[in-house]
């Protein structure tokens, strides 16, 4: 086992959910290369904070455009609570309107544009004060419990190395 499963079979660390709080690599609480993100959903809305250091550079003072996506992902994959039926990435797209302002206290907010059958559809912005930065589309498609048991099994890909 690798990642946070290995820790989860060890017994003292808690199990997925929690470890996943505390070592996601988008907002673990525990992770030194998270990003400073913090998501909370209220009514039918969920939000977000972030101020995206030095190190998530990519254009002179704008953050990385990977960064952008993965903020957005992180944020609508923990926005999906309000869909009582979480799940997995299906797609993303992302319009970046303006550069994203590093060292910025940048805000997200979030919501569910409409469910169909197991698919999520939730829609997301990003605003540096009031300077609307990105705007995002998921698709997330809801997983059964014997599909996270099955991942949570999975042996390592042919060729990839473990220690």
């Amino acid at each position: 086992m690798q990642g946070r499963t290995a820790f989860e079979e060890g017994g003292d660390y808690g199990d997925f959910a929690h470890l996943g709080y505390e070592l996601n690599p988008l907002d673990g609480k525990s992770n030194p290369i998270a990003a400073p993100i913090i998501v909370w959903t209220e009514n039918d809305r969920v939000y977000g904070r972030a101020n995206m250091g030095w190190q998530y550079e990519g254009p002179p003072n704008s953050v990385h455009g990977g960064f952008v996506a993965a903020l957005f992902d992180q944020f609508l994959g923990v926005g999906q609570k309000i869909t009582g039926q979480p799940g997995f990435t299906g797609t993303i797209t992302i319009k970046y309107l303006k550069p994203t302002p590093i060292a910025t206290d940048l805000r997200l907010e979030g919501w569910v544009d409409r469910i169909e059958g197991r698919k999520n559809f939730l829609v997301g912005e990003m605003w540096a004060g009031d300077v609307k930065t990105a705007t995002c589309e998921g698709v997330f498609i809801c997983a059964s419990p014997e599909m996270y048991k099955q991942l949570q099994q999975k042996k390592p890909a042919s060729g990839s190395q473990s220690k």
